[in-house]
């Protein structure tokens, strides 16, 4: 809750926007939900993304450059700053161009 309260944008790398896509993307076994945590995790991470509205894509290393990343599970969205890293690479913009305030490249 703190984190979300913050005046500053939440940085995130293309690999980690990307691998967060696609983990919550996959579907859960029975197993998962026997576990203690799993299904927790997963939830918390949801929500906690889907909160954020200040966020900065900023790539982590060379690699990061070339990773595809997706927008569509940042739905409280605000503002969008993305450094060093092609806006081609990015899927989802037009799923939060409504409500994105301020985009910042």
């Amino acid at each position: 809750e703190a984190i979300l309260n913050e005046s500053h944008y939440f940085v995130l790398s293309p690999t980690q926007l990307f691998c967060i896509h696609k983990r919550l993307r996959i579907p859960n076994s029975d197993a998962d939900y026997a576990a203690d945590s799993v299904f927790c995790d997963l939830g918390t991470l949801y929500d906690f993304v889907s909160r954020l509205d200040k966020v900065c894509i900023k790539p982590a290393s060379t690699q990061d450059q070339e990773i595809r990343c997706e927008l569509s599970l940042l739905k409280n969205l605000k503002e969008l700053q993305i450094q060093t890293f092609s806006v081609s690479l990015i899927k989802g913009l037009a799923s939060v161009q409504l409500q994105v305030q301020r985009l910042k490249a």
